[in-house]
């Protein structure tokens, strides 16, 4: 093959590659959940992962407060409100073999109260413990479909 011809090949995979790859969408789903200790109710949509919030966190009671489904693209920050004026910021940063690599913010006006990094498997999820409000503490699940 002409150097010439494998320079021009290589230089368009340069160009259009980032930006494709920078397109990808990843959809994924947001159950923010309030615990207390209020009283010892669990929500019967949270059900399916009692086992991992008793593991992970320390309330009695764990309520379904919303659930959004997001188209998140790669590189794009996604923003969802919070109780008390908070809120959440969720960005892809870039895969890393089958394995997503996203941040998560949370901010209460102009203080950052949460800021990670986490990786996660198309179909796995992560938990973010978030600010305290006057009825109990957020949990935010981010589900990667």
């Amino acid at each position: 093959m002409n150097k010439y011809i494998l320079k021009i090949i290589l230089l368009g995979f340069l160009i259009f590659v980032p930006n494709i790859l920078y397109a990808q969408e990843v959809p994924v789903g947001i159950d923010m959940i309030l615990a207390s200790e209020n009283n010892s109710y669990i929500d019967s949509r949270l059900a399916g992962i009692r086992g991992q919030l008793d593991s992970i966190f320390r309330f009695s009671s764990y309520e379904l407060f919303m659930h959004k489904e997001l188209i998140c693209r790669m590189g794009k920050i996604e923003k969802i409100s919070l109780p008390a004026g908070k809120m959440f910021y969720l960005k892809p940063l870039f895969f890393q073999g089958n394995v997503i690599v996203m941040q998560a913010k949370i901010l209460s006006g102009n203080r950052l109260v949460v800021d990670t990094q986490f990786r996660v498997s198309p179909g796995g999820s992560f938990f973010v413990g978030g600010p305290k409000t006057d009825k109990g503490v957020i949990i935010l699940l981010i589900k990667v479909h």
